[in-house]
Order: structure tokens, then sequence, then C-alpha cells
């Protein structure tokens, strides 16, 4: 695949009615492509991650992530030289478990997703 965006999980049931979608955006480089952003979307609210730690919660660069994603509880931990820590991590604690992991890179425009914990009953 080239430059595009991809649908990585949709899950229209999740937790009965809110529904969790998840997107990613890739970008080429010469002959190779790079996942460029991530779009999590749990019932109304969305969250949006890029490179370098560059984050929109319901459309506001860099909003309050304190009351979560639609409740769900969303973290993020800053890039530490002292402990040579080179990324970004958002984590969105989906409750029983799971949680999706972002890592954005400080000094790069790649972006790694991990669904952990996933249970069949919740991902099918």
């Amino acid at each position: 695949h080239g430059e595009c965006d991809l649908v990585l999980t949709r899950i229209p049931t999740f937790r009965k009615i809110l529904g969790l979608h998840v997107h990613i955006r890739t970008q080429i480089v010469n002959d190779w492509s790079y996942i460029s952003r991530v779009g999590i979307k749990i019932g109304w609210d969305t969250l949006e991650i890029g490179a370098r730690g560059v984050y929109y919660i319901n459309g506001v660069r860099h909003g309050d992530l304190s009351n979560g994603i639609s409740g769900f509880k969303v973290t993020h931990t800053k890039p530490n030289m002292h402990k040579k820590q080179m990324k970004h991590i958002f984590e969105v604690d989906l409750r029983g478990g799971e949680k999706l992991m972002i890592k954005s890179f400080k000094n790069k425009n790649l972006i790694h997703v991990t669904i952990e914990g996933a249970k069949e009953e919740t991902f099918g």
C-alpha cells in the first residue's frame, strides 16, 4: 500500500453502544510508507495523535486529557532525555485489562499502535 487511510479496527458494539474506531494514516517516503497519524473515536469523542506527540482531543490541539475520551482514561507520558526515553506514549485504558498504546517518536515522524490485552468478546 502507498499513502492512504486505513481502518485498524472498527467495533460498533464496543461497550454496548459507544463504538470504537481506530484509523491510521500512512505517509509515503521513497519506496516505503509509515504510520504518520492515528485517529481514535469512542462514542462522540475523538483523539488524533500525530508526529512528535502532537495531539488533538475533539479538535482542540493539546486539549485537556484529564476527562479522557468518552470517560476512558488517557495518559500521556512525555519524552525524558535523562531516562533515554525518546517517545511520547499515549495510553487509552479500555478497561478490563484492554488498552490502546500509541507511541509517537520524538525525533521522527513514526507512530506505533498496539492493542494490548485484547479479548475476543470485545474485538471478535
